[in-house]
């Protein structure tokens, strides 16, 4: 999935460009309302950097699981795209940002500032698997997905995870 520029190769009867990912995919509920499950882009400066330096240390990053959109369905929506994204939001949007040098690294490095080798080994890891809900997923399957994959085991606590810092190894 191209998540650097957004590329709209195709228009829908409308006449609207079709866009390759939507970042902010609803549903719609029993009462036939639109309804954005996703939350907002949260991840501070030191969250993506965390991500880039995982990437670096060849660290496994998670699933990104997008929805995909039949050319019907696609065709009917006022903001059409090709692939929901699920889960890896957050993720997709780090590397997305790092890729377009709108932050450095945590070591003060733009992705610009990168060799060609280090960029191309940065965009060409295989440290995410990767996901797809197929044409005829219903609002339903995608929730439940989306659950399963945020909810599943139990979150470390701040304390918790103030503690593992402040080891000194």
């Amino acid at each position: 999935l191209a998540i650097t520029e957004e590329r709209e190769r195709y228009t829908n009867k409308k006449g609207i460009g079709i866009k390759e990912l939507c970042w902010n995919p609803h549903v719609i509920n029993q009462d036939g309302n639109k309804v954005f499950y996703q939350r907002d882009f949260v991840w501070t400066l030191e969250d993506n950097q965390n991500l880039i330096d995982s990437i670096y240390l060849g660290i496994d990053c998670g699933k990104i699981l997008v929805r995909k959109r039949s050319w019907a369905e696609v065709d009917k929506q006022d903001e059409p795209a090709f692939n929901d994204i699920v889960d890896g939001k957050q993720r997709l949007n780090a590397i997305r940002g790092f890729i377009l040098n709108e932050y450095p690294d945590s070591q003060g490095n733009y992705y610009r500032d990168l060799s060609d080798s280090a960029q191309h080994q940065l965009t060409n890891h295989q440290l995410f698997s990767f996901g797809e809900l197929p044409e005829d997923s219903k609002d339903q399957d995608v929730i439940e997905q989306f659950l399963r994959l945020n909810f599943c085991g139990v979150p470390q606590s701040k304390e918790h995870i103030e503690f593992v810092k402040s080891i000194k190894v």
